[in-house]
């Protein structure tokens, strides 16, 4: 379907059904991994410097990861791939679709990753409205 939102046309998918492991993912999961974007929510570098916390690598400490955003990641499969490959950038997976959300949550769960944070969102209204500042 497509709606119209802030001047432009963005598609969005349907939800679909969460199975029963997608939903304890979401639920116990994004504490640790999810950011949330709300309404009254304002995301700068520093904020989200302390979403990451200090991983202990030199990047972390030195404030100089790069921040990578990924958007619309799907399952979020080459996200955790290519997260586990470059362990000193930090990736931003933006999504609506919670069935994907929930099964990068488990992917960064099971491959230990400690530099992927999830939002979700639509794209165009997380940078517009929410992000302020030099962020990427």
């Amino acid at each position: 379907c497509i709606e119209r939102a802030s001047s432009c046309l963005m598609c969005l998918r349907p939800q679909g059904v969460l199975t029963r492991s997608q939903r304890r993912a979401l639920r116990e999961l994004w504490p640790d991994y999810g950011i949330d974007a709300g309404y009254n929510v304002t995301m700068t570098a520093q904020t989200l410097q302390l979403e990451f916390g200090d991983d202990g690598s030199e990047a972390a400490t030195t404030g100089e990861a790069r921040l990578i955003l990924d958007v619309g990641f799907g399952s979020g499969e080459e996200t955790a791939t290519t997260a586990e490959m470059f362990p000193s950038c930090r990736f931003l997976g933006v999504e609506v679709h919670k069935p994907g959300l929930a099964s990068l949550l488990k992917r960064i769960r099971r491959k230990n990753l400690t530099n992927v944070r999830v939002v979700r969102s639509d794209v165009i209204t997380l940078l517009a409205d929410r992000m302020k500042g030099r962020v990427f």
